[in-house]
């Protein structure tokens, strides 16, 4: 048998050469194909053993129509729903107060007011000038002319009494009617009437005085 199989081996280098690209193609094609047929068949294989587990059970129940018809349910009513209006009373007569509103002001504090010094009291008044002549009208003192007319009358005069107790000034306040009584009269005062002056605080004042000079005839 030995003999056999080395009389069919070929011997290298004798006779035509061999491709081996035709093997390969077969074998590939037929590994292509065994692992398309395994894929298609244990795919389909799993989906009977599915379809086979899988089973629709249809169950029907006899209903009887002895059996009474449930309630209706109670007719409900939701109950209804009261407002209370609250008792408010508006009194359009009077109004509300205003709000009151505190003002903050930073005003100084006024100064105190100057305490009225009462004035010092007044003087008291001068007492009165005390006359030291007689102010009688004599024939000395009667014009000549009135004299021998027999003028008679009555002069009011206003005069000032110095501070020295003479009279320093005189005027006619009302006069008699006869002009020369009238001026006899200021004569009179100036020339011989005379006065212990008025004094105040101790010193001696002038003061104005009035006096009715009366020329008379006996």
């Amino acid at each position: 048998m030995s003999a056999t199989l080395q009389e069919l081996r070929p011997v290298h280098g004798k006779g035509l050469k061999r491709n081996p690209w035709p093997g390969i193609v077969i074998v590939i094609v037929f590994h292509v194909v065994f692992i398309w047929a395994l894929a298609h068949g244990l795919a389909n294989a799993t989906i009977q053993l599915l379809r086979g587990n899988l089973q629709t059970v249809v169950t029907t129940e006899e209903v009887k129509d002895d059996l009474p018809p449930p309630p209706p349910p109670p007719d409900f009513k939701p109950p209804p729903v009261v407002a209370i209006a609250p008792d408010v009373s508006i009194d359009l007569a009077q109004a509300p107060p205003p709000a009151a509103t505190t003002a903050i002001t930073n005003t100084p504090p006024k100064p105190p007011a100057p305490v009225a010094v009462a004035p010092p009291p007044p003087p008291p008044p001068p007492s009165s000038a005390v006359p030291t002549t007689s102010h009688a009208v004599t024939a000395e003192d009667y014009p000549a002319i009135s004299l021998r007319l027999q003028e008679q009358g009555t002069v009011a005069i206003k005069f000032v009494i110095a501070a020295n107790g003479t009279v320093s000034a005189c005027d006619v306040a009302t006069p008699s009617g006869k002009p020369r009584l009238d001026d006899a009269a200021c004569k009179m005062v100036l020339k011989r009437w005379k006065y212990k002056p008025a004094m105040q605080d101790g010193k001696p004042v002038a003061q104005n005085g009035t006096a009715n000079v009366i020329f008379q005839l006996k």
